[in-house]
């Protein structure tokens, strides 16, 4: 399954947060023992910088300055769409959608095994008996959710990039960090109070909240706590290879879904933070191999597989492309052609490959 690469999808996304949003990071010096504790209220008390930070990374600026960013992980990311997938496929068949991926059948709740938990079963079970499971038969034995993002025992096939600045504001630049042994009286070299200023009050608004007492219902002394949040846009590529139509049917509700607003990542998502909004700005598919479809149509990898039947591949297609012009190929590498389809023609791919993603689950 991994080892030819038959087609792939890319798709370029910008991400604008709708609000507040933190992805959490604790500050390089920080430990959970009282002097690291101590050590951040010191901080805290003299800087400002908050209790809470967001995640940074040292990237190269467009004057080649090196400087410290605010990202999203592309783990967060992946996270957020395969939680959010879980969710899709378990609406269109409770029963069969999808594994529950901390399932051991020892609760209620957990009584249908995740496919991780399963396969080992059944891998153990063999390896009793002097055998072992083959590629197609873990593919096939996967649930669908499973078969793009992946398990302890299959790779997955999709690729989410860290979402990187999109904002077009010149931050100040932070100070490098000090040298081993050296002091200075300025503010800590991951966080600098003054960085990432812009006209209308920057883009890093602190708040302040309290923690709770659940005894009295009231705000709790001495928990007072604060954290900043990011207002500025991102942006980052996914990768699908080796898809199914039906695998473009849920990638078309997740992006749906993610132009909507309605997701949200990161901390204090009961507060009022992390909701977010990605729009698809351009979709790229590319094909391998020397047969290749038409430039009206899609094609999932049940088409370009000899052995399709033994991974249990649904048969279908190919996708007939309505309401888009013929195009030409891109680019012709020789071995593979590739399709760029602009944010509009996507929706109208996405609309009938959806239809897909019903029909596979439902009948599961």
């Amino acid at each position: 399954m991994h080892k030819a690469l038959l087609n792939q999808l890319l798709l370029d996304i910008s991400i604008e947060p709708q609000g507040p949003i933190l992805i959490k990071e604790r500050a390089p010096d920080e430990g959970e023992d009282a002097a690291g504790k101590e050590q951040k209220k010191k901080r805290n008390d003299k800087y400002g910088e908050p209790d809470m930070l967001f995640v940074r990374i040292e990237r190269r600026a467009p004057g080649g300055v090196s400087r410290l960013e605010p990202f999203i992980p592309g783990s967060s990311l992946k996270g957020l769409l395969r939680s959010h997938a879980e969710r899709i496929a378990r609406t269109l068949n409770p029963a069969n959608g999808t594994c529950d991926p901390l399932g051991d059948g020892s609760t209620p709740f957990g009584m249908r095994l995740s496919c991780s938990r399963k396969l080992d079963k059944q891998k153990k079970e063999l390896q009793a008996k002097g055998s072992k499971m083959s590629p197609q038969e873990i593919y096939s034995s996967s649930c669908p959710i499973c078969r793009i993002f992946g398990n302890a025992s299959l790779r997955s096939r999709i690729d989410v990039d860290d979402a990187y600045l999109a904002v077009t504001a010149s931050p100040v630049v932070q100070p490098p960090p000090p040298l081993p042994g050296e002091q200075g009286d300025t503010s800590p070299w991951w966080w600098d109070a003054n960085a990432w200023q812009s006209a209308d009050g920057g883009y890093f608004p602190k708040r302040t909240n309290v923690a709770i007492d659940r005894f009295t219902g009231g705000a709790k002394d001495k928990a007072l706590f604060d954290y900043e949040t990011w207002r500025g846009g991102f942006h980052t590529r996914i990768v699908l290879r080796n898809f199914e139509l039906w695998h473009l049917g849920l990638m078309a509700f997740l992006a749906r879904d993610l132009s909507r607003g309605v997701l949200r990542i990161g901390y204090g998502k009961n507060r009022g933070l992390g909701r977010i909004k990605g729009m698809v700005k351009e979709a790229e598919i590319t094909y391998y191999g020397r047969d290749l479809p038409k430039s009206n149509e899609l094609w999932g990898i049940d088409k370009m597989m000899v052995d399709g039947n033994k991974y249990g591949i649904a048969t279908k297609g190919p996708l007939t492309l309505k309401g888009i012009p013929q195009m030409d190929a891109m680019e012709d590498m020789g071995y593979g052609r590739v399709y760029r389809y602009d944010a509009q023609e996507f929706e109208t791919i996405s609309r009938t490959a959806a239809q897909y993603l019903v029909e596979f689950i439902q009948n599961l």
